[in-house]
């Protein structure tokens, strides 16, 4: 809670190893790089489309940022709050009807 928190990974690139650090079971489905802009100024976008192997539900994330493996780590934190929100409506749903 609160401060700063190391986390370490391993993986084939940058994405593998966010997802590798974070323990999640997540696969990703897909994963653009675009630029927002032209020339020093630009910006990168990424894209990132990722599946909870157990609830089986995929969602895609956004990120931007000057740099693009920070674009992507933001785009993956993306989609781990949506899935979380997600996660957590179904449960709100369920408990509801019970």
């Amino acid at each position: 809670q609160g401060g700063d928190h190391v986390f370490e990974g391993t993986g084939n690139g940058p994405i593998s190893a966010v997802i590798n650090a974070l323990g999640l079971p997540l696969d990703v489905l897909s994963y653009e790089e675009r630029s927002i802009g032209q020339g020093a100024n630009a910006q990168a976008l990424a894209i990132v489309e990722l599946n909870d192997q157990v609830e089986q539900r995929s969602t895609f994330g956004l990120g931007v940022h000057d740099n693009i493996v920070t674009a992507s780590i933001h785009a993956i934190s993306a989609c781990v709050n949506r899935l979380q929100n997600m996660a957590s409506t179904n449960m709100k749903g369920q408990t509801e009807l019970s």
